[in-house]
């Protein structure tokens, strides 16, 4: 299991990794599976023109990490179409997946213009309060931070972001770090953009795979 209190305020020690930062204390969901004895699941939001690695490479890693991914998309449809053209298969809709919001452990939101419509839904609301009073994993990457202020969670936590809306960030009150390519406060991760998504979903995943599961897919992905 691992443990909180090596998650102190500016302690590294749990993952000495360049570019990553920690702030306050990673707060473990009763029902968290550190030891993968039950699957975990993660439930990803996807809509047109969300980005395209930022949402398939997290699907990669939490599969490489034996986490359970389901694609959620805001409207109805078949194929997803991403901001470069990749064309995806929602696994179900948004509303759908927030009638069995329980079973998840982890939200992820990924970037892209996409993530403004996101960040409009009441629906994306909705999961974002609960998931923040569950006390469980929130993954948001790029532009997707936005969804933090129109849901009004998570207010003063330290975050990053793409720097097209470091500005916005900053306004609404959260505590903008711009030096780190991923930020973990508690149990919100922000990350910069597609370059840190692999970084980003291993920093999340490995909150129940832990640190030798990891460690040996950086590993296998040749990730320094």
């Amino acid at each position: 299991n691992i443990d909180k209190e090596s998650l102190l305020i500016g302690d590294r020690s749990s993952r000495d990794l360049p570019g990553l930062a920690f702030f306050g204390v990673r707060e473990t969901p009763e029902n968290s599976n550190s030891d993968m004895t039950q699957q975990t699941r993660a439930l990803v939001l996807v809509t047109e023109n969300s980005e395209d690695i930022e949402t398939v490479a997290t699907l990669d890693v939490f599969r490489r990490l034996e986490i359970e991914p389901t694609l959620a998309s805001l409207h109805e449809t078949s194929l997803v179409k991403c901001a470069r053209g990749t064309r995806i298969a929602p696994d179900t809709t948004i509303a759908k997946a927030s009638e069995e919001k329980e079973s998840f452990q982890i939200l992820i939101i990924p970037g892209g213009s996409g993530c403004m419509e996101l960040s409009k839904s009441p629906a994306v609301h909705t999961l974002l309060q609960h998931f923040e009073q569950a006390d469980r994993q929130v993954g948001i990457i790029c532009a997707a931070p936005v969804c933090l202020i129109e849901s009004g969670t998570f207010k003063g936590k330290k975050v990053t972001s793409h720097f097209t809306v470091k500005d916005r960030m900053v306004e609404a009150g959260y505590s903008y770090d711009d030096e780190s390519r991923v930020v973990r406060d508690g149990n919100l991760v922000t990350s910069r953009g597609p370059g840190t998504t692999i970084e980003f979903a291993l920093e999340v995943g490995g909150f129940f795979a832990g640190d030798q599961k990891v460690q040996d897919q950086r590993h296998a992905m040749y990730i320094k």
